[in-house]
Formats: C-alpha cells, structure tokens, sequence
C-alpha cells in the first residue's frame, strides 16, 4: 500500500477513490475486531460512490461492505445487500462478480428462484469456471430438480474445461475436483442410482 501511495498524484479520482478502499480494506483486515477500521472502510466506499455513483465495482463493494467484511465474496449478504448488488447488476448485467454475489445473497436470504436464474446467467457467462457451474447445481438441486444438478455436477466433472481452467489458474482445482465428484456422487445416491 505504500508503495501504491506514492503514486497518488498521478491516478485520476476513481483510482484515487479505488486506493482509499483497499487501504481501509488492509486496514480493516490487520485489525478486524476494530470497530473504527470497519466502518472506516465503509465511509471509503460512500465516499467513492458519492463522486462515482455509476461505478459497478464501488456499488459491488457496497454490498460486501454491508456484510461486515470485504472478504466475504457476497456469502455473508442479508436484506440490506441486495439494492446494492442490484444495482451493481442494473448498470452492467453481464459482470461476472456482481452476478455471483447477487446470487449468493439471494441464496442466504430464500430467494431461490432468483438464486437460480442468476447461476444460471453466471455459469453461461463463465463456462470455463467451475465454481459458477457448482453454484447453479447446487440451486438446480434447491429448487427440486435433482437430475438437472446431478447433470450439470457431471458436465464440468467430465468436462475439458475445467482441466483447462485448472492449467491457467495459479490455485490447486484439486479441492474443487474432489467437491464436484463427492457431490455428484451424494447426487446420484439420493436418486438411488
């Protein structure tokens, strides 16, 4: 952060803004139990919005902000989030983290039918991404459509894409291999197959 901060002068204002949110982010992390760090991260995202009120990523960062943590991947988001992560969504529908926390908010607060529409949208939108295609079966099977889960469980446990999404990425898919193939195999012996 302080090297970043030595360039101050030459970012333009929403960089400037994007700085002041990760430096109350770092500090947030270094001292979560501090009151003060946390909602001095939430005042950086106000401010930030306030001069850019169009910017996907600062209304994405709203809504992780009410979450009461930056890190939470839109897991830990209730009633207050979905405006933000909406409205993240109504000024770039197709924007792959704003359509993956939307979804999980919607998931955590029942609302299923969205939660599926919205994986549905994430996993077209991302076919090399395991992760969106766990999420949309995992919703397939909230909804009663078992079969169409165990499907999709299968499609990226078989799939090329995901060997080749595990090359490019820097992360061990090890983990993400073993959920798929565990999940689809608890699946396939609810149905009794």
């Amino acid at each position: 952060m302080e090297r970043a901060k030595t360039f101050e002068k030459k970012l333009n204002q929403r960089e400037r803004s994007s700085l002041a949110i990760r430096d109350a982010e770092v500090a947030f992390l270094e001292d979560s139990g501090n009151a003060d760090s946390y909602f001095a991260y939430r005042k950086a995202v106000g401010v930030a919005l306030k001069l850019h009120p169009t910017d996907v990523w600062f209304w994405i960062q709203r809504g992780l902000a009410d979450e009461a943590s930056p890190f939470t991947n839109g897991q830990a988001g209730g009633v207050d989030t979905l405006a933000f992560y909406k409205t993240a969504l109504a000024l770039a529908p197709d924007n792959l983290p704003a359509l993956h926390y939307y979804a999980h908010t919607c998931e955590s607060t029942g609302r299923a039918k969205d939660a599926l529409d919205l994986t549905a949208t994430y996993a077209r939108l991302a076919p090399a991404m395991p992760h969106a295609h766990h999420m949309h079966s995992h919703e397939l099977l909230r909804t009663g459509r078992t079969e169409e889960a165990i499907a999709e469980f299968q499609q990226r446990k078989n799939s090329k894409t995901l060997t080749i999404a595990s090359r490019k990425s820097p992360r061990n898919t090890t983990g993400t291999m073993l959920t798929i193939c565990n999940f689809s195999r608890w699946l396939s012996n609810l149905l009794g197959k």
